[in-house]
């Protein structure tokens, strides 16, 4: 466990329970979370929050207390680095043990990912010391780029000297098809080695079988034996410096017994097949590493800037700033986020959204780096800087997210601890009391023992369920979906019941104001929309925004506001012109007029949005109507969800029932309409209660309440969204709706291959071992058998990498059955 402070800002001390209370609700709901605790000193309140860094990283608790406004300590700081020399999950614990024990640090490493999470104080141990020891260590830090490397360093608080003295990338994470096998085996030197000891040990065997020379049989036994660990004995070197036992060692130890008791071809089998396994196992999780690396390679290096003078030069893209104009060439990547200034095209977002047709862009949309433009040139202005680019943004989240921990590893890890060293202790008993007790001498003891060990070591369950999470993590980033940990990828295989918010997920989420009634018909339909537009023209709500573009387009200038405050569920209301214009629903305890009353109730009936403008909270001045479209494949989207299994579809939407009553045709089991934001928790809260594992599907921005209380928050459309980026547990950052199922089809497939795995590995644990403890199966059969069993879960795992979800029954067919239509409930 860890424990990490962080201030609360802009909280006064009148302020304090309600800020306090707020804190609590996140951090209540947020799994990896064990305690926290209030101190207020000097006016200045903070939270000690208690967490597990296996399952919920330092940036992750940052990004959800941002919104209420908690803050770390500038010093404090976190990043994930890649590392090369990890060779086996033990790897893990090496590293942690050792950078743990530095003081402000808190390290947690990934072998399937090859990655370390670092979450340390630069005041109380720098960036370069926790370098320094990981050289020590034999674990070369692989940054993503030099230029990469100085953001970084700013970020970090290190000198630019400090940054040049660090290790630089000599390599990219690409995946390598040449078709030539030399050149191939070249990039894959482990391959390489294995295959040489392979030889060495063919021609040793021959010279054995054909009675050669014991001198060039040894010889070429000892080559295939040494090209063989060039992999694992630094690993086993670096276990007994540190006086560990483990499997490395043990598998050195019992070849050297076999090779003092004359068995020198048992011993450099051993040898070889144990690096065998391990080669075998860096191949098949290198592909799942590549499929994430692949992320971070789709943006181009250089850009076409576009000067004051119109001349344009190529600069770096970490060069581009905020403000600056970019040409895009067709079939060309766009450099960073930014928006249309001049032209119109298609764009390819397959790698941001997983959609598959491009989308067509014009003046004034966004677009996002690493996309690719298609048809015509396009120039834009830059909204982002490369570092902080949607495409960064989530290549970040995935790395982090493959440093946590599922709780099927917790659960795995809990059982490791106890039975490793009950297996070195039944090994020991193996080694002593069986010549002591039988007649079996201390050498074909020993054999047995190192077999026993062999078959009974925990690699293969050690690696099954994260080589399976990161797979599916890697594969759920390629189809359009963020998760952000394997915690949340199990707990998306359990949900039952999603509930769904109305705007922005099962609509379009683009409003079109369709009238404007005026109570008073001697005012002006434009003075009216002017004061709507006016008060709305900072606020999110796609509603608030549909206001504002009605207003642009009709070229109407906006007053400025004072004032201005917004409650969730009601609207928003500011000072325009020192009067108090308050737009959205109609404050209670005002009368419209009959004609008004009676026109607003039509338009409502038909399924259209009434927002009401109202004047010093007593007089109203009339009202806009607005109307969303639903989505094209809403309806079949939760189709596709009953298939699957989901036995409980709801909609909550702050809209009144009219409108929600559009949505009947979608199939929901239920709608509730009128719902202020606490209505929302509520219903969750009671849907928990009878399904106990919950989805709420949203925006991001507005219910972001919901999504944080449901047992999985699923954010749509948020490549534009940073708060929803970073408050929600999963991600679509396109708009795509069928990528629910998918998503739950995926964390489903991945729950079961992480059950095979774990089936698989403790069968193989269970039969061979006692078979190798009674000298039924010799070390060279539990070496293969061992190492076998962690590459094929490892291979098995890697099934998640061609993930192609179910194909389910189309519900466009004129023959489709009727849709029972759901229960409305009016709150």
């Amino acid at each position: 466990m860890h424990t990490v402070s962080l201030t609360v800002q802009d909280c006064t001390p009148g302020q304090s329970n309600q800020c306090q209370g707020c804190i609590s609700q996140r951090l209540d709901l947020q799994p990896g979370v064990t305690s926290y605790r209030f101190t207020n000193q000097n006016d200045a309140l903070s939270v000690a929050v208690t967490y597990d860094p296996r399952v919920l990283t330092l940036a992750e608790l940052a990004r959800q207390l941002r919104c209420s406004h908690a803050h770390l300590d500038p010093n404090i700081a976190q990043m994930v680095i890649k590392l090369k020399g990890m060779h086996n999950p033990r790897c893990e614990r090496t590293i942690e043990s050792t950078i743990n024990a530095l003081s402000g640090v808190y390290a947690t490493a990934s072998y399937p990912s090859s990655s370390l999470r670092l979450e340390f104080d630069r005041l109380q141990c720098p960036l370069p010391e926790i370098i320094r020891r990981l050289d020590l260590l034999g674990y070369s830090p692989v940054f993503p780029a030099p230029v990469d490397l100085h953001t970084t360093s700013q970020s970090l608080g290190i000198t630019q000297k400090q940054v040049e003295q660090l290790p630089k990338q000599t390599e990219k994470y690409t995946a390598n098809k040449q078709s030539n096998i030399w050149n191939w085996l070249r990039t894959h030197p482990d391959i390489l080695l294995v295959s040489i000891s392979a030889l060495s040990f063919l021609i040793g065997f021959l010279i054995f079988v054909l009675g050669g020379s014991d001198v060039w049989r040894i010889t070429f036994l000892a080559i295939a034996a040494i090209t063989a660990s060039t992999q694992t004995a630094p690993e086993a070197v670096q276990s007994i410096r540190q006086f560990k036992l483990d499997v490395d060692v043990l598998m050195f130890v019992a070849a050297t017994g076999a090779a003092s008791l004359g068995h020198y071809e048992e011993g450099a089998f051993l040898l070889f097949l144990f690096g065998l396994g391990a080669a075998g196992e860096h191949l098949a999780l290198s592909r799942a590493r590549s499929a994430i690396n692949a992320l971070s390679t789709v943006t181009p290096d250089t850009a076409d800037l576009i000067h004051s003078d119109g001349s344009i030069t190529t600069v770096p893209v970490s060069n581009l700033k905020i403000g600056d104009q970019v040409l895009v060439k067709p079939y060309a990547r766009i450099p960073s986020d930014g928006e249309i200034l001049q032209g119109a095209s298609e764009v390819d977002q397959a790698t941001i959204t997983g959609e598959a047709q491009p989308v067509a862009k014009h003046i004034g949309d966004s677009v996002f780096a690493g996309t690719m433009n298609t048809t015509n040139a396009l120039t834009l202005n830059i909204t982002k800087t490369a570092s902080e680019s949607t495409i960064a943004r989530i290549l970040k989240l995935v790395e982090e997210a493959q440093t946590t921990k599922s709780k099927t590893q917790l659960f795995t890890d809990r059982i490791e601890a106890v039975y490793v060293p009950i297996v070195f202790l039944a090994t020991i008993l193996l080694v002593v009391l069986v010549p002591l007790l039988t007649t079996k001498s201390w050498g074909l003891s020993f054999l047995h023992a190192m077999a026993f060990l062999t078959a009974a070591s925990p690699c293969a369950l050690a690696i099954g369920t994260p080589a399976a999470i990161l797979c599916a993590i890697a594969r759920s980033a390629k189809i359009g979906v963020l998760i952000k940990g394997g915690i949340h990828l199990e707990q998306l295989a359990h949900i039952k019941a999603i509930a769904f918010d109305k705007t922005g997920t099962l609509t379009t989420g683009q409003p079109q104001l369709l009238d404007i009634v005026m109570a008073d018909q001697d005012n002006e339909p434009t003075e009216l929309l002017k004061l709507a537009a006016s008060v709305e023209s900072s606020i999110s709500h796609p509603l608030a925004q549909a206001i504002k573009r009605a207003a642009e387009q009709k070229k109407i200038q906006l007053e400025s506001v004072l004032e201005l405050t917004q409650t969730a569920g009601q609207g928003a209301s500011a000072l325009v012109k020192g009067q108090r214009i308050t737009v959205g629903k109609l404050p209670t305890g005002i009368d419209l007029s009959e004609d008004l009353n009676e026109h607003a109730n039509q338009l409502e009936q038909q399924g259209l949005t009434v927002i009401y403008i109202t004047r010093n909270q007593n007089h109203v001045l009339g009202f806009l109507s607005l109307q969303d479209t639903l989505r094209s494949n809403a309806q079949r989207t939760i189709q596709q969800l009953n298939d699957i299994g989901i036995t409980h579809t709801s909609l909550l939407t702050g809209d009144h029932v009219e409108a929600a009553t559009r949505l009947n045709s979608l199939g929901l089991s239920n709608i509730h309409a009128d719902l202020l934001p606490e209505d929302k928790l509520n219903l969750i809260d009671e849907l928990t209660k009878q399904y106990k594992h919950v989805a709420m599907v949203g925006d991001g921005v507005n219910d972001a309440p919901a999504l944080a209380h449901a047992s999985i928050g699923i954010a749509m459309g948020a490549a534009g969204s940073d708060v929803a980026l970073e408050t929600a547990d999963i991600v679509l950052p396109g708009s795509n709706l069928s990528r629910i199922p998918n998503a739950i089809q995926l964390a489903r497939r991945s729950r079961k291959i992480i059950i095979q795995n774990l089936v698989f590995a403790l069968a193989v644990i269970a039969i061979v071992s006692p078979l190798a403890a009674i000298g039924f199966a010799n070390l060279a059969v539990a070496v293969f058998l061992h190492e076998g069993s962690t590459v094929l879960v490892t291979l098995n795992a890697l099934r998640l990498l061609r993930f192609n979800p179910d194909p389910l029954p189309a519900i466009d067919s004129p023959h489709q059955p009727a849709i029972e239509q759901p229960t409305l409930v009016n709150a």
